[in-house]
This record gives C-alpha cells, sequence and structure tokens, in this order.
C-alpha cells in the first residue's frame, strides 16, 4: 500500500510538470485584401514557434496534415483553391518510411471568395498539429469567421479550440489516465 501511495504522489507531482511545459507554439492570424468587383483574398499565416513545426498540407506528404476548410455564409462563395504560399521542409522519416513535409518558422495559405451580395461571413477553421524533435501536442482546430463587404480586422489573433483529448500532450492524458485509474481503486 506504501508504494501505491508513493507511486500516486509521484504521477501528481509529474501532472502539473506536463502542464507548465505546454506552450502556444502555433498563433494564427488572418487578413483580408479587397482586389475589386467583389473580390477579396484572405490570407492566413501561422507564426511557428522556434523548434517547433506544423505538417504541410498534402496528405500524401504529412503524417497529420494541416486542413483548412470554410464555410461560406449566403452572398459569399470561395473562389479557386486555396494557395500555399509558404515552401515546406522536406525530409524522409525512417520510421514511416516516407517523404514528410513541414513548415518550420511560419506557414502562409490564400484562399479568394466573391461576393455575390452585399456582403458576407466566412466561417474557417484550420486543423494542425504542433511537433518538436521529441514530442507533439494534441491536434488543434482554429475557428474564426471572417466578415467580407465589411471593414475586417486585419490580423486578428485566433483563440484555439482543444480537442476533447484536453489542451495537453498525449502523455499528459496518458498520465491522467493512470490517476483516474487509481482514484477509481480507491
Amino acid at each position: 500500500m506504501k508504494i501505491l501511495r508513493n507511486l500516486v504522489l509521484t504521477l501528481l507531482c509529474l501532472v502539473p510538470m506536463t502542464v507548465l511545459a505546454q506552450t502556444e507554439s502555433v498563433k494564427w492570424n488572418h487578413s483580408v485584401t479587397e482586389k475589386g468587383d467583389g473580390l477579396y483574398t484572405v490570407q492566413f499565416k501561422a507564426e511557428i514557434e522556434d523548434g517547433w513545426h506544423i505538417y504541410v498540407n498534402d496528405p500524401a506528404k504529412a503524417f497529420n496534415p494541416t486542413e483548412l476548410k470554410f464555410e461560406t455564409g449566403e452572398g459569399v462563395a470561395a473562389e479557386g483553391e486555396l494557395r500555399a504560399l509558404s515552401t515546406g521542409h522536406y525530409a524522409v522519416d525512417e520510421l514511416l518510411g516516407m517523404e514528410i513535409g513541414q513548415y518550420d518558422k511560419e506557414a502562409i495559405f490564400e484562399q479568394d471568395f466573391k461576393l455575390t451580395g452585399e456582403g458576407g461571413q466566412v466561417k474557417a477553421s484550420i486543423s494542425y498539429q504542433a511537433c518538436n524533435v521529441g514530442s507533439c501536442l494534441s491536434p488543434t482546430t482554429d475557428e474564426f469567421t471572417i466578415a467580407l463587404g465589411e471593414v475586417a480586422t486585419p490580423k486578428e489573433e485566433i483563440k484555439a479550440v482543444k480537442d476533447a483529448a484536453g489542451a495537453g500532450s498525449l502523455w499528459s492524458l496518458i498520465i491522467e489516465a493512470i490517476l483516474w485509474g487509481f482514484a477509481a481503486l480507491l
């Protein structure tokens, strides 16, 4: 029983360390440029902390690809394809046996939208996973709404919506599950 108590106390001491180790490794911003004739270009920029990376948006070249999805409101239509303006860094991953692409310092994407009325909104969600050399954070989805045809605030910072697994890494999830298991035994 003494061993179990010491193990639980040790694990309880480790949990705050894993929570403190979590950083906001990726910050997303967006800006809107009016091109004329009801055409707008929305640019999405990820500022990636040193030592961290996110995967490219090509599913064939990424373990967990960065994905941008758009839901256009009434009076707005997407024009053309999403453009990746940043060049990813590619290397062969020996463990996975495939070429993996990643963005290291920043990632920039652009999408055009056409207004079919006076104005409208675009709901955008960006799903990505941030990793460093030793670990990966839980996949994250950032969601925001962009107003077109009205004055849009450039480079508005986006707040992250964490997955159901929580705000931590996979290790913090495992440790939390072990602690809840021990709590159930008591």
